[in-house]
């Protein structure tokens, strides 16, 4: 996960655990599970206003180093 999340923006990395975590699928067979859905869709949108409030943001490898920065605006 650590390695296909390396050079995403934060909205990119909640989005691909979400998809591969099995979450979604999981709440759709819950009665209240579109609620829960709704929520996962929810963290994602918060992520990225997260990002468009703080700027540009700085990607950082596994190893701990500087891999570039994006800006959100």
């Amino acid at each position: 996960m650590r390695k296909a999340c390396e050079n995403l923006p934060l909205p990119e990395v909640v989005d691909h655990v979400v998809a591969t975590s099995g979450l979604v699928a999981h709440y759709q067979t819950e009665k209240e599970g579109a609620d829960r859905i709704e929520n996962l869709n929810e963290l994602t949108n918060a992520a990225a206003a997260f990002v468009g409030q703080d700027g540009p943001i700085t990607l950082i490898s596994a190893e701990g180093e500087i891999r570039s920065k994006v800006w959100t605006r």
